[in-house]
């Protein structure tokens, strides 16, 4: 029987690796609950419906065990005027968040792009995120999914998406046998 090969496109491939390495636990499930908080050094807006202020110095983005930390943020509010969502830049742009086994997930980018209404973070530019004992997986582009606590990972430059495997955790090895003396 002969084999072809078959060319994949290598979105697809991203998908599918990160699909598989990703355990399928979401964020903490009473994050979405929480009221999101924003801190910094200097802000510049309008707290009310359908506006865009920033934020800048030590930003620090909370919502339940979700922590976003950069340099500068653009804040968009929605109709009722709660925030929809965040652009988070700056010099290591971090996400971090717990799911409901209190596993961290953390990942950094060049920037993270938040929104609060879906619970999806796109991390552009060097981007790469790990879970803990578990695997890592990096690329021009992850999308974060907190709700289900899926990745997606895209590279369109040169550089590839790469996910690393952690080693399955080995047992203990058996005891050596009692060494057996001639009489």
């Amino acid at each position: 029987m002969a084999f072809r090969r078959a060319w994949v496109p290598v979105g697809m491939v991203a998908t599918m690796v990160a699909v598989l390495v990703a355990p399928h636990v979401a964020a903490k499930s009473s994050d979405r609950m929480a009221p999101a908080t924003v801190d910094g050094s200097k802000f510049s807006g309008v707290i009310a419906p359908n506006t865009k202020s920033t934020i800048d110095g030590r930003v620090l983005i909370l919502q339940g065990t979700l922590k976003i930390t950069g340099i500068h943020a653009d804040l968009y509010s929605d109709g009722t005027g709660a925030l929809k969502r965040a652009v988070v830049t700056g010099e290591h742009a971090h996400i971090e968040q717990l799911d409901d086994a209190n596993a961290l997930m953390q990942g950094d980018a060049e920037s993270i792009d938040y929104s609060v209404d879906t619970g999806i973070a796109i991390l552009t530019g060097s981007a790469r995120a790990a879970k803990q004992n578990s695997s890592t997986v990096a690329g021009d582009t992850l999308r974060y999914n907190t709700g289900t606590g899926v990745f997606d990972a895209e590279s369109t430059g040169s550089a590839l998406v790469r996910v690393t495997f952690q080693p399955k955790a080995s047992a203990a090895a058996p005891a050596p046998a009692p060494s057996q003396t001639a009489k």
